[in-house]
């Protein structure tokens, strides 16, 4: 054991080991806002615990249905900050990793997406959208998609009003919509998304908001 304490490290009380922060889990009762024993004394206990517990994280996600969803909101830029530190030290082998798998498993993989798309044709679309934001060079809020705008607007068409459809190829079906056009400067951003029917977010095509609605 050290005879002196480097900063930002402390003694696990479990492994008597010196560790920094990074290697402790937060604990809002303790002093320094960390847990007494380090993670990778805690997580052999923790496997244990869930293996005798199988169904206690389902019970308590059914009572607690948003919290996952606001701690990965909570924390969303310094969990992308940590993943893309991890991506680029090994940026080169899982690029390679991946080509490798893909090329001897091409068909499987091809089916795959081909399946996904067909399932989730909100996603596909709000992915495309945002290729095209980054694309113009526009801010890009990630979260917007189709499901979240269904959350904070409704099914209703933001310029005529109509019940949108969110499967189909109706002229009510739903469609992500900018209200400034990414190829006049608009963003992808939760100011400017709104959701459209078919028929109206065709008909605009690459008028603002208002020059549209001036139209009605």
């Amino acid at each position: 054991m050290l005879s002196y304490m480097p900063k930002e490290h402390k003694t696990c009380n479990s492994c008597g080991e010196t560790k920094p922060f990074s290697l402790y889990r937060k604990a809002k009762s303790s002093a320094d806002g960390l847990r007494n024993a380090c993670s990778p004394c805690l997580s052999p206990k923790d496997a244990a615990w869930r293996e005798k517990n199988p169904t206690h994280y389902q019970v308590w996600t059914e009572f607690n249905p948003d919290y996952e969803k606001d701690r990965y909101q909570r924390n969303r830029d310094s969990n992308r900050a940590r993943a893309r530190a991890r991506y680029a030290e090994k940026a080169e082998f899982l690029k390679r990793q991946r080509r490798e798998y893909y090329l001897n498993n091409q068909d499987a993989q091809r089916k795959a997406s081909a399946d996904w798309r067909a399932k989730n044709p909100s996603q596909v679309r709000a992915q495309r959208a945002i290729y095209y934001a980054r694309k113009a060079d526009a801010l890009v809020h990630d979260h917007v998609s189709v499901d979240w705008l269904l959350d904070r607007d409704g099914r209703n068409c933001y310029y005529c009003g109509m019940t949108m459809e969110l499967a189909g190829n109706s002229p009510s079906r739903v469609h992500l919509e900018h209200k400034t056009p990414l190829s006049r400067g608009g963003k992808h951003s939760e100011e400017n998304c709104v959701l459209a029917c078919r028929t109206c977010n065709l008909r605009k095509h690459d008028k603002t908001a208002e020059e549209f609605l001036a139209t009605f």
